[in-house]
């Protein structure tokens, strides 16, 4: 039984890649760029004429209902320090305390570490200097 879905290509035909995936063959990467004037209309750059704090006030809360914490804490990553709008950074504490001890429930350290680097809140991210100490028996 094969091991790869498909066969895949051999290392060398890698060397090329750039040269044959050019849309200009008679011009060099820089003039290229040099050439491009990105620009965006100022009604495209624009807010959404719809206020989404409302619906993810909803999410936050339904979610936070069923004690589902990953999800709460997942959609604050994404959300980024913005969530403050959304919710107060006592419970956005508790759920990224309460996820982070999940985490090491089921000894997926690496991802603990992750979500404690990639948070803002002083406590949380403070336990990245916490001591672990193994005893050996």
């Amino acid at each position: 039984m094969k091991m790869e879905a498909f066969t895949p290509r051999p290392y060398e035909d890698f060397d090329d890649v750039e040269a044959s995936c050019s849309l200009f063959p008679d011009e060099s990467a820089d003039d290229k760029l040099a050439d491009w004037n990105l620009t965006i209309k100022a009604e495209l750059a624009c807010t959404p004429p719809w206020d989404p704090l409302p619906l993810l006030r909803s999410v936050f809360r339904f979610y936070s209902d069923l004690g589902d914490v990953q999800t709460c804490v997942a959609l604050l990553l994404v959300l980024g320090e913005k969530s403050k709008e959304l919710v107060d950074l006592g419970t956005q504490r508790l759920w990224f305390l309460d996820y982070i001890e999940m985490l090491e429930c089921y000894e997926l350290w690496n991802a603990a570490a992750e979500v404690i680097k990639m948070c803002w809140i002083t406590s949380v991210s403070n336990k990245s200097n916490e001591v672990t100490c193994f005893r050996y028996i």
